[in-house]
This record gives C-alpha cells, structure tokens and sequence, in this order.
C-alpha cells in the first residue's frame, strides 16, 4: 500500500480535533477529504506531513513511518499546497524552481530547469515566468503553488482545497492536470473538497469526517446519498450526467405542500 494510517489522533491541549483515524491508499489515486466547515481536514492534511505532530498513531508512506524520515526526505516525498499562499518578491519562476530545493546541492540541473519550464507551459503559466508573485492575481498564484508542489515529484501530495480561488476553466484544469499526474505516475493524493460534484468528479476514495471522527472511508462506488446526508445534515439525491455522478439536494416541500399532501393522505 502506497500510503496508510493507523488510529491517528491529534487535540489542542484538552481539545480534541480528531481521533482514530484510518485510512489505505493504493499509488496511483486521489482520496477526496470531505466534512463541514471545523471537521478537521485541514489540520488532518497538516498532521500528515508533520508540519503539526500528531499526538496518537502512525502515518506509513511506501511502508516507512514518516516518523523516522528527516526534513529534506519528507520534502521529497510529500508536497503540500495549503488553501492559501504567501505573495513574493520572487519570479513565478523562481517560486517554482523552490520545489527541487530538497535536490538541489550546489545549483540548479538541467533537469530542474526543464522540469519547471514545462511545468509552466502545462499550466499555462509561461507568459508569468518573469513576474514577482506579489503581483499576481490570487487565482494565478494558487495555480503556482501547485507547480510548486508538483516540482518536487512526490510520492504522496496533499492539497487543502486547492481549486477554492480558481475559476470555472481554471478549476477543470487544474484538477484534471491532477488526476492524470497521480494516475500516470507513482504518486497519490489527498484532497480536502467542499465541492461534491467535483470530489465525484476527481476522487477514486472518499474519506469522511464527522464530529472529530471517521465516518467512512471507501471506494467512490461505495458512497450513498445517506452517507452524504449524514455528514452535512442535507439530503441529496445522485444523478448520473454523462457518466458523473451529481449531487443534488432534496427540495423540501414547502409548509403549504405538506398541509395538501397530508390532507390527501387523510383523506
């Protein structure tokens, strides 16, 4: 299994954020993070490449606890792209050729150079490669972070809704670049979503958070309009369109709906 966690837990002092959290994850998908707003996911993300220490179980990538992995192996193996980013003075350039640092020894390689010029062409960032990232639009600099990211060539990248400052284009194109990145090479993802019909889209797995615990965890093909509806407390309803499953919530009737429904039943 490329990726695992056993029984993780992790609290501010006597508050617990989450516990007991499990999940396995093969190369070569993505895994969409779902729950409401203070579910956790973003510290989840944050605990699994210990940028936050989790305070109970353990986190295994590639079979080996991160726990004993230095800094510069964890930056090789994992990249994360948070909701938001600090501007620069840096080119765009630059910023992303800061994700080879945990290769680089003395300078820059060919390699490195190449991997950033076509990273910039694929995401339609070439025109920007001379411009300082402080005078970029938040849409532009979000799409630059995941450069970054991908730079480093990771096992594992986690991404705290990363398609959340982006438009309708932008979004469809970052996520499918994602998709195809992680299902052609040797990597996986971990995706907080707040989108559904883009976490269907996108995710192969889907781990669900409730009240600082586990929900769910399975298989796209798995999830139920109950298990949704139990995690955000709507009900929805699964509509397929051209292959993809959209999430439709459930109109209530009206109370003048009901007085007629229940009049008819009565008769």
């Amino acid at each position: 299994m490329m990726f695992s966690v056993r029984h993780l837990g992790f609290g501010y002092g006597s508050r617990r954020i989450f516990h007991g959290v499990n999940l396995d994850l093969p190369t070569g998908s993505i895994c969409g993070v779902l729950g409401v707003n203070g579910a956790g996911k973003s510290t989840l993300l944050k605990c699994l490449n210990r940028i936050l220490e989790p305070d109970k179980g353990d986190i295994t990538l590639k079979g080996r606890d991160i726990r004993s992995m230095g800094r510069r192996h964890i930056a090789r193996s994992i990249a994360y792209v948070p909701q938001s980013s600090s501007a620069t003075p840096l080119t765009v350039f630059d910023t992303v050729l800061l994700g080879r640092k945990p290769y680089i020894k003395w300078g820059p390689s060919a390699h490195d150079m190449d991997l950033v010029e076509t990273l910039l062409t694929t995401m339609d960032l070439s025109h920007l490669a001379l411009r300082p990232t402080h005078m970029l639009s938040g849409g532009e600099l979000q799409k630059v972070t995941i450069a970054r990211a991908l730079a480093q060539e990771p096992d594992l990248i986690l991404m705290d809704e990363p398609t959340s400052s982006l438009d309708l284009k932008n979004q469809i194109a970052v996520m499918t670049l994602i998709h195809k990145t992680v299902s052609q090479e040797t990597m996986s993802a971990v995706v907080t979503m707040h989108d559904l019909n883009q976490a269907f889209r996108y995710a192969d797995y889907f781990l669900m958070l409730k009240e600082g615990r586990v929900h769910a965890f399975c298989p796209k093909k798995e999830v139920t309009p109950e298990m949704i509806g139990e995690v955000y407390g709507v009900e929805v309803l699964f509509e397929q369109i051209q292959n993809h499953t959209v999430v439709v919530p459930r109109e209530r009737p009206s109370p003048g709906e009901r007085r007629r429904a229940f009049k008819i039943a009565v008769g």
